[in-house]
């Protein structure tokens, strides 16, 4: 039986998982501070709620990937 067999992957355990790490990095990074609440790149950084949005979007955009 091949290891990958049987194996159910839990997306939404996952996706908390990346979301909490991810605001832990949001939180940490120097930069933050630095970026406009209407920067090109469409971060939230500026609100609790922004830097909770961004990091739910982080681990969407990454379980996205690992899906393919």
């Amino acid at each position: 039986m091949e290891a990958n067999e049987n194996i159910e992957i839990n997306w939404e355990q996952r996706r908390y998982e990346i979301a909490k790490e991810m605001l832990a990095a949001i939180y940490l990074d120097d930069g933050n501070a630095e970026r406009a609440d209407d920067s090109e790149l469409g971060f939230e950084f500026k609100s609790l709620q922004g830097s909770a949005r961004e990091a739910v979007r982080f681990a969407d955009a990454l379980i996205e990937e690992l899906k393919k």
